[in-house]
């Protein structure tokens, strides 16, 4: 395995376009908001769901806000529309439905796709609706959990099916058997896999009646935004605004999880974060292992998932330290950090540094990082250099850049700045970091562990004789040329070990084979293999 380490780092920029940020299956999740599960509970099924709203506000669980009434109301009209319509049978047309003399089934009423900034209340009014709907084949799923799955069950289908079967109508006639009012949380597309195949996955699921509720930081038009091929992504952003009611939460809405989340008196921020970057930080950090770790063996562990291995520097039971750039220097992604969430319930994370925009790679790990441990409740101790909304500021460089210029006399000119998907993702890292010190989220209950797919990646310099290595395993025939075949294989067992399962769409494998092909012959030969990772390395996007 230590060998396909290097090689996982070399293709890390080919995958990063197939690894989605991956996260448990939603359980019913209403973050930061006290009690309302319990009171959400004792609301009958069927209430209408602006009514149940008003009741959690008379119950006290929750505080009257306007911009969560207005987007129930689009979830109230779904609701009173689901009470007449019947979705017809999977995998039935409007053929059979003529042949046989029967009418065709009601068009289905139009879905709803909420977005809005971080801890607005998006989750809070789509659990609202999702509880209140009477409609017993209904699925609430985080939308990455949802694609891994599909992944995962396309790969599977390759070897059950003919060739020539769609086996994404089949798959999305089985998803609607088992839930056709999806309800999706943190609805994003940051992956080509998951773009190149959402559209069709749509639209054979609302050619079967699916209907579709989704949560989501970004407006439609903003998904894959800035992506790889993103033109070919377009006509489903088209699709998913005919097939759904768009609602935006109004700008500079309340951050709920910063509300009254501490008791009287209480300092959790200083119990959890500590700043800045100074011995006292380092005491504090070292005295709070110890007390946590009470009388338990503290040292060394390793995970361990068949032949993968993450290496654990300390650790004392349910708790574990590492250094920042143990956890997000070298290259780990979301089944890593899933691994460790599943083994202790406490972390400690010491020497977080501020992040620029050359920093984007540490970036993009540690908003992984945070989702996934959030999601999982894990307990979180830190020392960092600043506080959460100071972590990442990517336009210091700029600033800088432009201070020198004008001391220099110089105007200051050059391309409009763009947001980078890291900046715009990291708004919700700091909301999450805040409500990650308070003390509903320190109280509440760590995630059940799961099954981890666990994957140590060696950080390392990707050599010549390892790439040969590479080509000699994968090019089973010795026919000193790659077929798209091997290739496939060869990402196939890479997306295994970085995401979890191995899917991987054909036109990835086409488009990185033209990549490889350096003179257009047709053909992938072993100097051509090598110049192009060697030549691109880990400091390039090569897709």
């Amino acid at each position: 395995m230590r060998q396909w380490s290097r090689v996982q780092q070399s293709f890390g920029h080919v995958y990063a376009c197939v690894v989605p940020l991956v996260s448990h299956v939603l359980k019913v999740r209403l973050r930061g908001y006290g009690g309302i599960v319990e009171s959400l509970e004792r609301i009958p099924r069927g209430t209408y769901p602006l009514d149940a709203y008003h009741q959690l506000v008379k119950a006290g669980a929750i505080k009257l806000d306007t911009g969560q009434v207005a987007a129930l109301q689009p979830l109230e009209r779904l609701h009173r529309e689901l009470e007449t319509y019947e979705q017809p049978t999977p995998g039935i047309g409007n053929k059979l439905f003529s042949a046989v003399g029967l009418s065709r089934p009601k068009m289905a009423p139009q879905g709803v796709y909420i977005y809005g900034g971080v801890g607005t209340g998006k989750s809070l009014v789509a659990d609202i609706f999702f509880h209140c709907s009477p409609i017993q084949g209904k699925r609430r799923v985080h939308f990455h959990q949802f694609m891994l799955d599909i992944h995962k069950r396309l790969h599977s289908m390759r070897t059950s099916h003919p060739k020539d079967a769609d086996v994404v109508e089949v798959l999305a006639t089985d998803v609607l058997k088992t839930g056709w009012l999806l309800c999706f949380d943190e609805f994003q597309v940051t992956d080509i896999a998951d773009a190149m195949l959402l559209k069709r996955l749509l639209e054979n699921l609302f050619k079967g009646g699916g209907i579709m509720v989704a949560s989501s930081n970004r407006a439609p038009s903003e998904l894959y935004k800035n992506g790889i091929q993103r033109e070919l992504f377009l006509p489903c952003i088209e699709l998913i605004k005919s097939r759904c009611q768009v609602f935006a939460f109004r700008p500079q809405a309340s951050d709920y999880r910063l509300i009254g989340a501490r008791p009287e008196g209480s300092r959790a921020l200083d119990k959890v974060w500590h700043t800045p970057l100074d011995d006292n930080a380092v005491k504090k950090m070292q005295d709070g292992f110890k007390q946590l770790a009470g009388d338990r063996a503290i040292g060394p562990t390793i995970l361990k998932e068949g032949s993968r291995t993450i290496e654990v520097p300390k650790a004392a039971g349910g708790v574990a330290a590492f250094t920042f750039q143990e956890l997000c220097g070298t290259a780990k992604g979301a089944a890593d950090y899933l691994a460790i969430a599943s083994s202790f319930h406490t972390i400690f994370i010491s020497g977080i540094p501020r992040l620029t925009r050359i920093h984007s790679e540490l970036a993009r790990r540690f908003i992984t990082l945070v989702d996934v441990f959030y999601e999982q409740k894990v307990k979180v101790i830190v020392s960092a250099e600043t506080d959460p909304g100071g972590l990442y500021q990517p336009r210091a460089e700029d600033s800088a850049a432009g201070k020198g210029k004008a001391d220099a006399g110089a105007p200051s000119t050059g391309p409009k700045y763009v947001e980078s998907d890291e900046e715009f993702a990291f708004a919700r890292t700091v909301s999450r970091l805040n409500h990650m010190q308070t003390s509903d989220y320190l109280s509440s209950a760590w995630a059940d562990p799961g099954k981890a797919f666990i994957c140590h990646l060696e950080s390392s310099t990707l050599q010549e004789g390892d790439l040969r290595r590479v080509w000699d395993r994968y090019n089973v025939d010795s026919d000193h040329k790659l077929s798209k075949d091997e290739l496939l294989l060869m990402m196939e067992d890479l997306t295994e070990i970085k995401s979890g399962h191995r899917y991987v769409p054909s036109e990835l494998v086409d488009d990185m084979y033209k990549k490889l092909d350096a003179n257009s012959d047709g053909v992938v030969v072993w100097t051509e293999f090598r110049d192009y990772f060697l030549r691109y390395g880990l400091q390039v996007q090569a897709v």
